[in-house]
């Protein structure tokens, strides 16, 4: 059976459709699904640049689901655009 090209590995995602005040249910993963809370530390890491975020008042948490190899965070936008809510956690939590 063929797939689709959006489907293929070694093709890129497509971008994201993020329109204001729509929620978006956000999941973030470890490289290769490799745990990415391996400690309480870990956990508070990833959670302050979140708190930072909610406050500025920019993107909306609905909730705030870690997991041992991943997170779900379903948010709204409001102004600033979510890749950089995603690359500044991914930084602050490494």
């Amino acid at each position: 059976m063929l797939k689709a090209l959006s489907e293929s590995p070694s093709m890129p995602r497509r971008p994201r459709l993020v329109i204001p005040e729509i929620p978006l249910h956000i999941t973030q993963r470890g490289i290769n699904r490799a745990a990415t809370f391996l400690s309480d530390d870990d956990y508070q890491r990833y959670h302050e640049p979140m708190v930072e975020t909610a406050e500025t008042g920019s993107i909306r948490f609905h909730a705030y689901a870690p997991m041992g190899n991943h997170v779900h965070l379903p948010v709204t936008r409001r102004r600033a655009a979510i890749s950089l809510l995603r690359c500044g956690s991914s930084i602050n939590a490494t």
